[in-house]
């Protein structure tokens, strides 16, 4: 008796994947931005040992950000 192979559908895997890919692209990796602007990380250290060892600083960042005499300008420019 001999074994019927499957026949793979590479159309809907192809289409799977990009789905895939999009998601992780637009909805995963900006979460990484997120949890480093809450932290104080040292850039100097690889990125996966600083989001480990660094400290919470909460909203520190952000006032420091809004309260910085460059803050206008940014703005404007932006």
């Amino acid at each position: 008796m001999k074994r019927k192979r499957k026949k793979i559908n590479y159309t809907v895997l192809i289409m799977a994947l990009s789905g895939l890919v999009f998601l992780i692209i637009f909805n995963y990796l900006p979460m990484f931005g997120i949890v480093i602007g809450f932290k104080d990380m040292d850039y100097v250290l690889n990125i996966k040992k600083a989001l480990k060892t660094s400290d919470f600083v909460g909203l520190q960042n952000f006032v420091a950000f809004l309260k910085d005499e460059e803050f206008k300008n940014i703005m404007i420019n932006t």
